[in-house]
């Protein structure tokens, strides 16, 4: 039985049906069950109701467990929710009750840009995870993915949704001139599930990355994939973050929050080598992607 948290969220959904599609029992923590129901409908999984921060429902969803994938991260911090609490906290608590139960394997789920000395909030709270992981007596692999897209996903989505108010028209942060990664979701999925059982892939962290792409090249094939041509504003970055700032303060939601802007600003220079040796990492074209339309079986499943 492997145990996925945030297993419905966007990445989790592809990593539990890989993980199915390997013949692994696969059990889902879900702090809404419906969620996790609705997503998973048509899988044979078992789904168990619990938080990461809380500590008994993470010891009962251990239970026959022998290996443990951590997905459970947020972007943006909410009224109820902070980094420091879902990232850090929420990872000390699922490692120890996996050291209680007795389990070894685990992976998890980071970020690229995480380090000592980030200017981003998300990313500090993201390597005090990892060290807790790396301090930890568990058989761990660490995933640094790249911006990641698919169905569903937040980042591309707002951008198609963007492009088609303004007809193509599109201010674009930091001049458009960021050098981003992206990464499909199912090949982040599959690196997961190759890992589980590689030895080759203990006590290592592995770069997912795909062909850099500047921003300006990313919002104009997401334009192209939808018809539009595209019209790009380039919008400095002090302009960018002075904005995100001032909004965060004044806005109950912004669609950008000033720890975003910091990240946004970072060229990603990730290494997918080590990932393409051990784990089959392979990317996928981002605008093949973009283009691929859904198969019947799909479909059927969505």
């Amino acid at each position: 039985m492997i145990l996925v948290t945030g297993g419905a969220g966007f990445v989790g959904r592809e990593v539990v049906k890989q993980l199915l599609q390997d013949g692994h029992s696969v059990r889902v923590l879900a702090r809404t069950p419906k969620r996790a129901y609705t997503a998973f409908h048509a899988y044979d999984c078992e789904i168990a109701e619990g938080d990461i921060l809380d500590k008994k429902s993470l010891a009962h969803a251990m239970r026959g467990v022998k290996a443990v994938v951590h997905l459970v991260g947020i972007i943006r911090e909410g009224f109820r929710e902070t980094f420091e609490q879902t990232h850090v906290e929420g990872t000390r608590n699922v490692i120890a009750a996996a050291e209680a139960a007795g389990i070894k394997r685990y992976l998890h789920m980071s970020a690229i840009g995480t380090r000592p000395h980030a200017v981003a909030r998300y990313h500090q709270t993201k390597w005090a995870a990892e060290q807790l992981v790396r301090e930890s007596r568990l058989q761990w692999t660490i995933f640094h993915p790249s911006l990641i897209y698919g169905k569903d996903d937040l980042f591309t989505h707002s951008i198609e949704q963007a492009a088609k108010l303004g007809r193509g028209i599109m201010p674009v942060p930091f001049n458009g001139e960021t050098i981003l990664q992206p990464v499909a979701v199912g090949d982040v999925a599959r690196a997961f599930a190759n890992a589980l059982a590689n030895e080759q892939a203990l006590g290592k962290a592995y770069d997912l990355c795909g062909e850099p792409l500047t921003l300006n090249e990313i919002v104009s094939e997401i334009c192209r994939a939808n018809e539009l041509k595209p019209r790009l504003i380039p919008v400095p970055g002090e302009i960018v973050k002075t904005l995100a700032y001032f909004a965060g303060i004044m806005l109950p939601v912004t669609p950008l929050s000033y720890d975003q802007a910091l990240m946004l600003e970072e060229n990603h220079h990730g290494d997918s080598s080590a990932a393409e040796q051990d784990l089959g990492f392979s990317a996928s074209d981002f605008v093949e992607t973009l283009n691929r339309k859904p198969s019947q079986v799909e479909l059927a499943l969505a």
